[in-house]
């Protein structure tokens, strides 16, 4: 039995031994030992806890996102493209526009903007139409500039 007690102890040191991590901004360990201290853990029982929830929440978006782009259409790599918003809501899947460096989207409505998931890395994007402007400017990611029309 103390045996037993021996070898599970060794497994565990093997398991958690010591690690050093470089660069880790001093305010934010001083905040973890003091959220140890108050919990009554140790700083490296309450990293492992924050490094597993990290991973969790990224493993998760990872998983949400590339359901997000296998179900949509994506439209990438072109200098200029017009679309029109009849066009996006005729579409079966959503879109993506990418790396267009002039983009126009008119005759926009709000159901136009439904269909669409994101635009990113866009030089100029010009817009027409009656929608809601929050619910497309949500979409933008990397759009040097917006015109409307």
């Amino acid at each position: 039995m103390a045996e037993e007690n021996r070898d599970d102890a060794r497994e565990e040191r093997r398991d958690k031994g010591v690690v050093s991590i470089r660069g880790v901004d001093r305010d934010l360990y001083k905040k973890v030992s003091t959220i140890a201290r108050e919990l009554d853990k140790t700083v490296g029982e309450v990293v492992n806890e924050a490094l597993e929830l990290f991973i969790r929440f990224t493993d998760e978006a990872s998983d949400r996102l590339s359901s997000l782009v296998s179900r949509s259409y994506i439209v990438k790599g072109l200098d200029r493209l017009s679309i029109r918003g009849g066009e996006l809501k005729s579409l079966e899947r959503p879109v993506i526009f990418a790396y267009i460096k002039e983009l126009e989207l008119l005759d926009l409505d709000d159901e136009a903007i439904e269909r669409v998931v994101k635009i990113h890395r866009v030089g100029r994007l010009r817009v027409s139409g009656s929608f809601n402007r929050i619910k497309l400017y949500s979409k933008l990611s990397s759009v040097d500039e917006v015109v409307e029309a």
